[in-house]
């Protein structure tokens, strides 16, 4: 385990990882490759393309946040976070108010709020394109 000291959590190390997929598939032959990771990151990058697309054409935070969540069933609050750090390279803390969000407003932040909080990481993108 490492200690990742920015967030004060333990992470399991790339061995115990690896370890723990050998132990979930012990009674096969192969261990399985990392295709899928491939592949998510392929579909990463295509969602990362499509964000700055639609922030180009004037998409608000909400609206790509409504793409990912509804459009592509992406609930995972730490993915919508990373691919909007990614998409419009900011620092990750810019865009943590996106777990005070959610689509159906049962969250601290309505779609007015999150494009309001941090819709400046939008504008700073489109600004140094």
């Amino acid at each position: 385990m490492i200690i990742n000291d920015h967030l004060g959590t333990l992470l399991p190390t790339a061995g115990a990882l690896s370890n723990a997929v050998r132990r979930q598939h012990n009674n096969r032959d192969e261990v399985p490759t990392n295709i899928g990771i491939q592949s998510t990151m392929s579909q990463n990058n295509q969602f990362i393309q499509h964000m700055q697309d639609m922030a180009r054409d004037g998409s608000k935070v909400s609206q790509i946040l409504r793409f990912l969540v509804i459009d592509h069933g992406i609930e995972d609050q730490l993915l919508l976070m990373e691919l909007f750090r990614d998409a419009f390279k900011t620092p990750f803390g810019s865009v943590t108010a996106i777990g005070a969000w959610w689509h159906e407003g049962e969250r601290e932040l309505d779609d007015e709020g999150i494009d309001s909080y941090i819709g400046y990481v939008i504008e700073d993108f489109l600004s140094l394109s």
